[in-house]
């Protein structure tokens, strides 16, 4: 049917949603040349009502990102003196010190196996050199804390961006409440706070330049892309999926993308043919692709992502199933950004590539709002094409705009509600550690010789790590090689977060105190230290 005739049977709600794609990119062979207002925010002179208001609600959007990141960076060292760290940043922090000390192919005991085989996140290598500046791993927690709020200035200037329009000086309303709402909803929604406070993950960085790259490759600003590309690829092997995404985004939103869209495309499937076959996504100790996907292609030693991909297409019965059974985790997540940006093109590709993944992996953490550095590359992305979504619908028909205003009310009390459910337990999760218990694990961090073999509860493990020999003790590891003279355990049964049950870690303190017969250094508050010496010929032990 012609598309002018579609066009004029189809309801106006119905129209504008038709239209989104086309007004989320600059006409073709139209050259727009902007000025820059101090804020960032392109503008025309003189400057319009819209362009005024936008300026203004950019400035005090810097000042509360500055605010934000301060609050992030100050959360972060609490974090960090209450030895609230985990295995996450421990695996990072061993392999900084290493990479620091010149040792450039480590091999994490953390993970069992090369520090790069976990997901290819070269990133570590450059961030190194922060070492020299500041020789402690809580530089690590700092890199993340800024990469959060890079990425969200980035995604409300690629908001501001979106909703300029001098033209329409009747939409002043619609644009000013778009560009604060779009602002309240980066300051408010949980997912970044649940981020930081989950120890150190490279997706967060990777992030931030798959943003920079989606948000330069919709202004068809190219040398700026292929600048941010290379970046985000080095950092995670996942970032090749996320370029994917972007890639499709540039190919379905139109013309003058769809060229660049499909060299993205191109890329991220060669990055991650080449990370597969070289080995760099074998991740950590006990866990693999088949431990998480072996349901969809059957539980054969050694998958690859392809493997996953052609797996669910072949069962897609399982592969829905599955997802639906984390409708509730992936409805918080998308709810809070707008959910609508999923009718974009600027959201849906993101939203599939970075939460599908997730979802359909068998370990139901992955969903967890908690774990929501896993799903944090997407939200940006769903925030912005929501934006561009309601924008369109807002300037459209009287009938579009009471859906909108409609949307517009259900994204608010979605926002309200999710951040209202969430937010209050992070500090509880965070600082999962008490204050004294922390200062017994800093007096045996402090005592203990740089040369023993360290064993340590899982959820405290972080700050334990800079050693050469450090191996957690928790859910998915119980047996540990002896390799050095001394060997100190430090268990914290109840202390911390992804703890075996306080009741088996217990029977582990018992156990290495009346059966190995090691010496007692630390009891006080669920804090203990054990110094061992382990008999000539012992060559591992096995912890309950």
């Amino acid at each position: 049917m012609d598309r002018s005739v579609t066009q004029r049977t189809a309801s106006p709600v119905a129209r504008d949603l038709l239209a989104i794609s086309a007004s989320e990119r600059i006409p073709e062979g139209e050259q727009i040349i902007p000025t820059r207002s101090p804020s960032g925010i392109a503008t025309d002179a003189p400057a319009s009502g819209v362009q005024r208001g936008l300026s203004h609600v950019g400035t005090i959007g810097w000042v509360l990102f500055g605010l934000q990141l301060v609050a992030l960076l100050v959360f972060s060292s609490w974090e960090y003196q209450r030895y609230a760290l985990s295995v996450g940043f421990g695996t990072y922090a061993q392999a900084w010190v290493a990479i620091a000390h010149g040792h450039l192919d480590p091999t994490s005991t953390l993970i069992g196996k090369p520090f790069w085989r976990n997901d290819a996140e070269f990133i570590v290598w450059p961030l190194s050199v922060l070492y020299d500046l500041y020789p402690h791993p809580i530089d690590l927690l700092w890199v993340q804390d800024l990469a959060v709020v890079l990425t969200e200035v980035v995604a409300f200037r690629w908001v501001l961006e979106v909703i300029r329009d001098g033209e329409e000086e009747r939409h002043e309303a619609v644009t000013r409440f778009l560009a604060v709402g779009a602002l309240c909803v980066l300051l408010v929604e949980p997912f970044s706070y649940m981020t930081i406070a989950y120890d150190v993950h490279s997706e967060v960085i990777a992030a931030l330049f798959v943003v920079l790259a989606g948000r330069a490759l919709w202004a068809s600003r190219m040398r700026q892309l292929w600048w941010w590309v290379p970046l985000a690829l080095m950092t995670d092997a996942l970032a090749g999926l996320y370029i994917i995404g972007v890639g499709v985004s540039g190919v379905v939103s139109g013309r003058r993308t769809r060229r660049s869209g499909l060299v993205l495309i191109g890329v991220g499937v060669v990055w991650v043919i080449f990370i597969s076959a070289v080995g760099g996504n074998e991740f950590g100790y006990a866990h693999s692709l088949s431990a998480w996907y072996g349901y969809l292609v059957g539980h054969r030693a050694t998958i690859g992502p392809f493997d996953v991909f052609l797996g669910a297409l072949s069962h897609p019965l399982t592969a829905v199933h599955m997802i639906l059974t984390r409708w509730h985790f992936i409805l918080d997540f998308l709810v809070v950004m707008g959910f609508i940006g999923v009718a974009s093109a600027w959201g849906w590709p993101m939203a599939c590539v970075v939460i599908i993944p997730s979802a359909l992996n068998a370990n139901v953490a992955f969903m967890n709002p908690h774990a929501s550095f896993q799903t944090w590359p997407a939200l940006p992305f769903v925030l912005v094409a929501s934006t561009m979504v309601m924008k369109r619908l807002g300037s459209g028909a009287t009938r579009s705009r009471g859906f909108a205003a409609a949307v517009g009310t259900a994204w608010v009390i979605a926002l309200v509600v999710v951040a209202g459910a969430l937010l209050p337990g992070i500090p509880g999760f965070g600082l999962s550690v008490g204050r004294e218990p922390a200062a017994q694990l800093a007096r045996l961090n402090a005592a203990i010789p740089p040369q023993a073999e360290v064993i340590v509860s899982w959820g405290v493990v972080g700050r334990f790590a800079v050693r050469s020999a450090v191996y957690p003790y928790g859910p998915s590891r119980r047996t540990f090689p002896v390799n050095r003279r001394l060997v100190v355990f430090v268990l914290s049964p109840g202390v911390g977060n992804n703890e075996v049950p306080s009741s088996t870690a217990r029977e582990a303190v018992r156990f290495v105190e009346h059966r190995l017969g090691a010496t007692v250094l630390v009891a006080h508050d669920s804090i203990y230290g054990l110094e061992w010496r382990p008999p000539p010929g012992t060559t591992r032990v096995e912890l309950p």
